[in-house]
């Protein structure tokens, strides 16, 4: 905790210098979030944005924020945004993806992951959190497939492996 007092009062000193640095917002940010005060760091991230609206690590923390306090529509929105300004990066749309399918909005959250494995075909966290989501909605062996190529990209991948196991127990498989 100290360690965290200690960086934000030098991002602090260092927005004397340089107010309207949206960089050093962001870090407070960051700083706040690992310290537990969301509070905080949701007024950081609007610091952030008032000063770059087209921050998008700022939107995704505000996003994440949201989305851990349940206001799902405040995170989708946020992470709308943020996927609107930056189309090309895969990862937005992974993390779009994932507050959609927690929200319950499984149609949508399918479509952000496979817009994510279009930009990038062996991003291995789409190809996991496609899997879990057809898994979800019992198409087993679909869900098998994605998550065993989930696995050849990323072997390490705890998540595909348990998924996967989950998935082959339901199909009556051995795992």
């Amino acid at each position: 905790q100290r360690r965290y007092e200690e960086a934000i009062t030098w991002f602090k000193k260092y927005l004397e210098l340089v107010p309207t640095s949206a960089y050093a917002h962001h870090w407070i940010a960051i700083c706040h979030l690992q310290r537990g005060d969301r509070d905080q760091a949701l007024r950081e991230a609007d610091a952030v944005l008032a000063i770059d609206p087209r921050f998008t690590d700022a939107r995704v923390l505000k996003g994440g924020v949201l989305a851990a306090r349940g206001d799902y529509e405040g995170a989708i929105a946020e992470l709308r945004t943020a996927v609107d300004t930056d189309v090309a990066k895969p990862m937005l749309r992974l993390d779009l993806a994932k507050v959609l399918a927690e929200a319950g909005r499984k149609t949508e959250a399918r479509a952000e992951y496979e817009a994510a494995l279009r930009l990038q075909p062996d991003f291995a966290p789409a190809l996991v959190g496609l899997g879990v989501l057809q898994a979800g909605l019992g198409e087993n062996e679909a869900a098998q497939a994605t998550l065993t190529r989930a696995l050849e990209l990323d072997p390490t991948s705890s998540q595909a492996r348990f998924n996967l196991g989950r998935v082959l127990e339901l199909r009556g498989d051995r795992a």
